[in-house]
């Protein structure tokens, strides 16, 4: 009995059970022209071939058709499926691949690269995919000001320059409570 416990753990140790797709920030904000890196890991083991791995990510776009934007078949990773915006602006780490990780580096965000980022992965244990959110903002938002002139906008005081003020003015106060009693003294002397 002891020996078909033994044969049935040692059968088992190379399998990947619960094969899941994780990603592991499920949000992102950046500005225009900022670089970021999208991650996904998934369940893999030491025995998985990457001739093994099929890999689809792409990104939905609220109002525009889905861009692919890397592809990996039986390991093989297929360089056609970049598409409009995002050529020569997107880098994959293939190597990461070994480790269960997709790692997908976008450079010089643009507004229109805002939506959700899913990465689908198959292998022998199963089909699984996660998405996060990537939101881009304008890099720089200029005002209105009169007359239709660009403003930038008014300063705002911090904390740490109100302490500095507050502090200038006690020494300045200090400085002439000295001045004063100094010639109050010498006022005494003569």
């Amino acid at each position: 009995m002891m020996r078909k416990i033994i044969l049935l753990l040692g059968l088992t140790s190379g399998c990947v059970c619960g094969f899941e797709v994780n990603v592991t920030q499920a949000s992102y904000s950046a500005k225009e022209n900022d670089n970021i890196t999208l991650r996904w890991t998934f369940t893999s083991h030491r025995n998985m071939l990457l001739s093994s791995l099929w890999i689809h990510c792409e990104i939905f776009a609220q109002g525009k058709a889905p861009v692919h934007l890397f592809r990996l078949q039986e390991g093989v990773e297929v360089p056609a499926v970049y598409k409009g915006p995002f050529t020569e602006r997107l880098q994959s780490d293939m190597g990461a691949l070994n480790r269960g990780k997709i790692i997908l580096r976008l450079f010089r965000l643009r507004l229109e690269d805002s939506g959700l980022y899913r990465c689908q992965v198959t292998t022998r244990e199963g089909r699984k995919s996660a998405e996060c959110q990537v939101i881009v903002t304008a890099s720089n938002v200029v005002n209105e000001g009169v007359n239709g002139t660009l403003a930038s906008p008014p300063p705002q005081d911090s904390d740490d320059h109100n302490i500095l003020r507050a502090l200038l003015l006690t020494a300045i106060a200090a400085a002439v409570v000295a001045a004063l009693a100094a010639g109050y003294l010498l006022s005494l002397i003569l």
